[in-house]
């Protein structure tokens, strides 16, 4: 019987320990990469319940913002803190406009235009929180070539997704500077509150955030102030299931649609409006412009599709239809000019011109 291999025999005895080695290091490997992914796990679980804590203690202590009293943007109202922090810049950016706001001429009797506002209000300056944006995309011509070629220079003062009590806010924070306040020919056109109504505001909540934006203007301007209607609205269908509770019809279903809500906003401002314009020295209007903006009956959306593709905004088209409506209403409204507040400077024009006529007669003869 031959003798083992002595060699061999110590070349298995090592590759057997060697293979034993190795096993053991691949299970101490696996035990602690499985512990590593169970500490990572347990890590993740916990800055989750971490972060829903700390929402449910912010949302716990949260206040309500109310619609006729001045707010910026907050938790309540923006769920993403990006969100609350682009507004602030946007709104220090729109604050500093007003800063460098410069009445016409003495010489030049035209309004100077304001438009006021939410996102439909932005899209004149092509944005949303100032960034382009594609559903305005040709609003700025659109400005150009209507409001802008009777009235210079409108100043457009709108935020996307605000309701009417961040618009009391930034009016008392930069947005109605001294000489904007200062001019009498500051036509303030507004369009505010469609966001309220979205948020879950009732009709009568809106309509008094409306108005109380419309009296600020009146009472911290000497200019004037055109408050349009709300624009009807189709995303019912999508927003209003969202807002059911509190926001539910007498069944307790979610409402189908945003149209009887604006019916109601537009007719309690319309009312009111007509009321402070005999208190106001006729220095508010109200003007509805949404009816071009309504599809014929029977058809699948609430809006013109063609003119609000999102069934929220206006596009190009939307604006224009919407210039054109403002320009009616304030040529009918004898607003276009405003006589009253160069009645003095005609008057010394007219002296200049006598005394530099009857210079000129002196020297000739």
């Amino acid at each position: 019987m031959p003798m083992p291999n002595i060699a061999d025999l110590v070349l298995r005895e090592m590759s057997a320990q060697a293979q034993e080695q190795r096993t053991a290091l691949i299970a101490r490997v696996q035990r602690s990469t499985w512990a590593q992914r169970l500490v990572a796990c347990l890590l993740v679980v916990v800055c989750c319940v971490y972060a829903v804590l700390l929402h449910l203690i912010e949302m716990a202590t949260l206040t309500e913002e109310r619609s006729d009293s001045a707010s910026p943007r907050t938790p309540w109202s923006s769920r993403r803190r990006r969100q609350i922090s682009r507004w602030h810049e946007y709104q220090q950016q729109l604050a500093r406009v007003c800063s460098q706001y410069q009445p016409a001429s003495p010489y030049d009797d035209r309004s100077r235009l304001v438009l006021l506002g939410d996102s439909i209000t932005e899209a004149w300056g092509g944005t949303s929180y100032g960034e382009p944006v594609e559903r305005a995309a040709g609003a700025p011509l659109v400005l150009q070539q209507t409001l802008a070629q009777r009235w210079m220079d409108p100043v457009v003062l709108g935020i996307s997704g605000d309701q009417t009590q961040h618009l009391l806010w930034r009016l008392s924070h930069g947005e109605l500077s001294g000489p904007m306040a200062a001019d009498p020919r500051l036509l303030v056109v507004l369009l505010i509150g469609t966001n309220n109504l979205g948020a879950g505001h009732a009709p009568e909540d809106v309509a008094r955030g409306v108005l109380a934006v419309a009296n600020a203007v009146l009472n911290r301007t000497r200019g004037r102030v055109l408050v349009n209607a709300l624009l009807p609205r189709g995303d019912g269908a999508h927003t209003l299931a969202r807002l059911c509770p509190p926001r539910c019809n007498a069944d307790g279903q979610p409402y189908e649609s945003f149209t009887p809500a604006i019916h109601e906003v537009n007719s309690l401002v319309a009312a009111a409006i007509g009321r402070l314009a005999r208190s106001s020295s006729l220095r508010a209007r109200f003007v509805d412009c949404g009816s071009n903006f309504v599809a014929p009956e029977g058809t699948e959306s609430e809006v013109v599709k063609e003119l609000m593709p999102d069934r929220l905004h206006p596009n190009a088209r939307g604006h224009r239809i919407w210039a054109r409506c403002l320009t009616d209403d304030i040529i009918a409204a004898g607003w276009e000019r405003n006589t009253l507040a160069t009645t003095g400077t005609t008057v010394l024009a007219a002296s200049h011109q006598s005394r530099h006529t009857s210079l000129s007669r002196r020297i000739s003869e």
